[in-house]
């Protein structure tokens, strides 16, 4: 064999594989990163659900509170409501920070947002002014308005739940996508 033959032969023996292997290192870059895009919003909506979570725990603290200062006009029952306040802030402004927050759970999030602070408004404070002024709270129609208000709160926040869940749902199918595509991918290079 000559040199030139063998110089030909070597190269097909060492080079092809080095190039196959290169591509099939980068095709694995590739999807690696995509994969690990997608599990990242994944991890975002999941984070958003402990949020709204959270916010309707806290909702149902301020309710309760309001409610247990409105049956005992005991003082010491605001205290979830209060304690609510400085938790829920921080809350509803993570959850707006969040980039990838889609445009329904924005519209769902500002509804609850306007809701919230009609409901604080409009029922809570002037309850627990009448309250403390001695007053009566056992006002049907008074209550009722209150119990609406409620209502629209938390009809807002299953809305950007149920969107979270949708969106989380539909990455987790695009990321079984990007992992059959890995495998179809690695099989396919696997036989060339």
């Amino acid at each position: 064999m000559e040199l030139k033959e063998f110089q030909h032969v070597l190269r097909q023996v060492v080079i092809l594989p080095i190039l196959a292997l290169l591509l099939l290192a980068g095709f694995f870059v590739w999807q690696i990163r995509g994969s690990n895009a997608t599990v990242h919003l994944i991890d975002e909506s999941d984070h958003a659900v402990t949020l709204v979570t959270l916010i309707q725990g806290l909702v149902v603290d301020e309710e309760t509170g309001l409610r247990g200062y409105q049956v005992t006009s005991d003082q010491r029952f605001l205290q979830p409501y209060l304690a609510a306040e400085a938790s829920m802030q921080n809350a509803i402004q993570s959850l707006q920070a969040m980039p990838s927050l889609g445009p329904d759970q924005r519209v769902s999030l500002q509804k609850f947002i306007t809701a919230h602070q009609l409901w604080h408004q409009s029922f809570a404070e002037p309850l627990i002014a009448t309250i403390a002024a001695g007053g009566s709270t056992n006002d049907v129609v008074l209550n009722l308005q209150g119990k609406a208000r409620m209502d629209t709160i938390r009809s807002s926040l299953r809305a950007i739940t149920r969107n979270a869940n949708q969106r989380r749902a539909s990455r987790i199918t695009l990321w079984h996508q990007q992992v059959q595509e890995m495998y179809a991918g690695l099989i396919a290079l696997a036989l060339a």
